[in-house]
């Protein structure tokens, strides 16, 4: 069955100022054949004070094109040693602000490893990832307790090349901070390049995935590696739609469009149309098969 819950991950779009910015892209994103669209704060090009009313304005605007804003996206280093009270503090505002657009979810990521240090020239060098553990407890602890009292959903994102990017990581991380309010999105790209296996990390996570993201990659992490558009990757999409199925999972899938050549060459709506496309191709083709 073919997913009614299709969004866009809306980032390409920027300096979405008024209520009208927002009804033009919307419009445009509906016309193609999306349902929804993720926000990020990057689209408004504002401060921080300015984006309780910039979310509602989005919300209110999508809304009168007919479609939902399941979810806002702000990115952080929530990992760093030295930054983990700034960022985190940054991102519990952006909660209380999705909250009072009545945005139920908040997408955000873990942030950077630790560089290595050189030791003696013998030695290998080092990688203190202990801090950065601790300073991730400490921020998703606060995290947790803004998103319980505001009511909303914060939907973990594990990424390549951050602290948590593969199934064990992400086991640890949702182990720092027992809430039920942080939660994860699932995106193979990530799981795939870290040569998980991504159906059976998506039936062991299972109602802890919350949000989804459609992304393809081709390649490993550490090594050269693309995140093309769906189907022309290496995750296994059949099992990877099947899996979801099984665990009962009926939230949104926003389709993210991270072609960086392709993206060079075409205009933000040409993104998402070719993004669409595909995606739904993909989806036909898996949906022949049952």
């Amino acid at each position: 069955m073919i997913p009614e819950k299709i969004s866009y991950v809306a980032f390409w779009f920027e300096n979405l100022r008024t209520e009208d910015d927002v009804r033009r892209v919307a419009h445009d994103l509906g016309s193609i054949g999306y349902r929804g669209m993720d926000i990020k704060d990057t689209c408004f090009a504002a401060g921080p004070e300015e984006l309780p009313d910039l979310l509602k304005r989005a919300v209110r605007g999508a809304e009168k094109e007919g479609l939902a804003v399941p979810c806002a996206v702000h990115l952080g280093d929530h990992s760093s040693p030295e930054k983990w009270e700034k960022e985190s503090e940054a991102t519990c505002r952006f909660i209380r602000a999705a909250a009072g657009a009545d945005i139920g979810l908040v997408n955000t990521c873990v942030g950077s490893v630790p560089p290595r240090l050189p030791g003696e020239w013998w030695e290998e060098p080092r990688q203190d990832t202990g801090k950065a553990w601790d300073a991730l407890k400490r921020s998703l602890e606060r995290i947790a307790r803004t998103a319980e009292d505001a009511g909303v959903k914060v939907v973990l994102e594990s990424v390549s090349g951050q602290l948590a990017h593969d199934y064990f990581t992400t086991l640890e991380m949702l182990n720092l901070a027992e809430s039920d309010a942080l939660c994860l999105t699932m995106d193979p790209s990530h799981y795939y390049l870290a040569d998980n296996d991504i159906p059976w990390t998506i039936r062991r996570l299972g109602n802890r995935i919350r949000h989804v993201h459609l992304k393809d990659a081709a390649g490993r992490a550490g090594s050269p590696h693309i995140t093309p558009l769906m189907g022309e990757g290496g995750v296994d999409w059949p099992g990877f739609f099947h899996a979801l199925e099984e665990i009962g999972y009926d939230g949104w899938y926003a389709v993210e469009f991270e072609s960086w050549n392709l993206a060079a060459l075409l205009t933000p709506l040409e993104g998402a149309r070719l993004s669409y496309e595909t995606t739904m191709a993909v989806l036909r083709h898996i949906d022949t098969r049952k």
